[in-house]
This record gives C-alpha cells, structure tokens and sequence, in this order.
C-alpha cells in the first residue's frame, strides 16, 4: 500500500512540476548564402545546396533560414596572404 502512495505521490510531482509542459522551441540555423547574380531560384548551385540540407533534415521555415546576398565584388575584397 505504502509503495502505491509513493509511486502515485511520484508521479503527480513528475507531472506537475514546472517546465514540462511547455513546447521547447525548434533551434532554426540560419545560413547566409553568396549568389551570383540573377534570379536565385534559377541557379542549380543554390538547388543543389537545398536539396543537400533538405536530405540531411533542414527545412526552410522549419529549422533552417537562408539568407541570400547578391552585393557582393571580387575587386572589393582584400587580397589573401
């Protein structure tokens, strides 16, 4: 009877206590991506790059953002040493 009431006794503080029943939020990497210019859906290296992280679980506005860029200039960068 005794184990009963301690089990029962454990069971509800488990249930009750603070913290478990609130939803853990999804962690969302976010990558910034260089394209070349034009439209970025039309590139296949932006396609390929999607289906590779959509084949290794990320899904974009699931867990994943892409942030595409195309400002960017090869003579603005400092040369590499």
């Amino acid at each position: 009877m005794n184990r009963k009431i301690v089990g029962f006794v454990a069971a509800a503080a488990i249930l009750v206590s603070p913290g478990l029943g609130e939803a853990q939020q999804a962690k969302i990497y976010r990558v910034g991506v260089l394209a070349p210019p034009g439209k970025v859906e039309e590139h296949l290296q932006i396609k390929g790059l999607r289906d590779g992280l959509r084949e290794a679980g990320y899904l974009e506005d699931k867990n994943l953002q892409l942030k595409y860029s195309q400002r960017w200039n090869l003579r603005r960068t400092p040369p590499h040493r």
